[in-house]
């Protein structure tokens, strides 16, 4: 068995001339899991079928030291209720941003 997540990959500055050697990377490694997973998102305009892929964070930081001059940013959902993260990854850094889910406390005034 094991962990599904759904992922979004963007990759920026997207208008660069120098995506293409992102791409072209992503193209000849698309046997590796990583080169497939990554090309796959690149095929699907950023997302992709929700998989298993545990090594996430160490190959994006492999791709983000490879191409230093882009801001990757992958987002996921997993499959438990409240597992939604964003990790932004630049030269071979990552920062993890989880998301924080808040309900309101209960106001009279919006009783409808």
């Amino acid at each position: 068995m094991g962990y599904y997540t759904s992922y979004n990959l963007e990759i920026e500055p997207k208008g660069s001339k120098k995506l293409n050697g992102v791409i072209a990377w992503l193209e000849k490694n698309s046997e590796t899991t990583t080169g497939y997973n990554l090309m796959s998102f690149y095929k699907n305009d950023g997302s992709a079928d929700s998989c298993k892929w545990y090594g996430h964070e160490e190959d994006m930081k492999e791709l983000s030291t490879r191409f230093p001059d882009f801001l990757f940013t992958l987002s996921g959902e997993g499959e438990e209720s409240g597992d939604i993260w964003t990790k932004y990854f630049l030269g071979g850094k990552m920062q993890v941003a989880k998301a924080v889910i808040v309900v309101p406390e209960f106001d009279p005034k919006l009783l409808k």
